[in-house]
């Protein structure tokens, strides 16, 4: 299955040949100046994913996972717009200003919840339907022990396989988190949407210390066949008891037990750069010592 997602400024669309003609479906609906789909706020997009989208294709690309941001209690801020055009060099006598909404320390975030829209399913339906829902086929995901929406950040979105998701979230002072595990294999099933907490990040969990959960967005999936029993698994850079990150390898994907590939008084940095799965090589950024970097 071959298909494109985009945004609108509020709304998400999948576009899809059918029959050698292609079309789309409008995916959400209930997007305005305060509420969207799969396209970041400010801080999100400067702060959290360094991207300008929120939007996830499985593997298989059946299906997409994306983030809806509501800014309705975010404040409105104005600042001057010196020089509007690509010439560093340009002379503009007059400023102009632009209003957004910008979130400051002790002020509202935007409200952040994840979805899941099952193409799949909502294709096979509408064999049946000459006008499905794309909502009956999308799922919002929650999980055991999530942060209150007003003090919660999603730092990761990870496909491991075509129907497992990796969601990890942190609290806004990020010192406390969970990383929860979805299978969406199966969305009609309502234990679809909910998660199980495999793991516990920050001052209670791996780093166990006070200071910030970085969002690193250092998972790397594992192919199944590398895993347990042909589950999901994958890579990621955690702390070890010393309080250096280091590679760690969650067999299966439900285990909470990073597993460490490597070890010693140096960090990992910059997240895993690539992997050679035939000869078992995981390539890295290190920093020996903690303030020196090397490959």
């Amino acid at each position: 299955m071959r298909a494109i997602l985009f945004s609108t400024p509020f709304n998400a669309f999948s576009y899809f040949p059918v029959r050698r003609r292609a079309t789309h479906i409008q995916v959400t609906n209930s997007g305005n100046a305060t509420l969207f789909h799969g396209v970041p706020d400010w801080v999100y997009e400067e702060e959290v994913f360094s991207s300008d989208s929120a939007l996830w294709w499985s593997p298989d690309s059946t299906k997409v996972a994306f983030l809806a941001f509501d800014e309705t209690l975010v404040e409105e801020y104005t600042f001057p717009i010196y020089n509007p055009t690509d010439d560093s060099d340009a002379v503009v006598p007059y400023t102009s200003q632009l209003t957004m909404r910008y979130p400051k320390p002790g002020y509202p975030n935007p409200l952040v919840s994840a979805h899941v829209f099952d193409l799949e399913r909502f294709l096979s339906e509408r064999v049946f339907s000459d006008e499905p829902s794309p909502a009956e086929a999308t799922l919002e995901l929650e999980w055991t022990g999530r942060q209150p929406l007003n003090d919660s950040v999603i730092t990761d979105v990870v496909w491991l396989s075509n129907g497992t998701l990796l969601v990890k979230e942190v609290n806004r002072n990020a010192d406390t988190g969970r990383a929860a595990l979805f299978d969406v294999s199966d969305t009609t099933l309502l234990a679809a949407r909910t998660g199980t907490v495999v793991r516990t990040l920050g001052k209670d969990g791996e780093e166990a210390d006070e200071g910030w959960i970085d969002a690193g967005h250092a998972v790397y999936p594992l192919p199944e066949r590398f895993s347990v029993s042909g589950l999901p698994s994958y890579l990621d850079v955690v702390p070890d008891k010393e309080g250096f990150n280091h590679i760690a390898l969650f067999n299966p994907a439900s285990s909470g037990t990073p597993r460490f590939l490597t070890t010693g008084p140096w960090e990992v940095t910059g997240g895993i750069k690539a992997v050679d799965l035939e000869k078992g090589l995981v390539y890295v950024q290190q920093s020996f010592p903690p303030l020196v970097r090397a490959f």
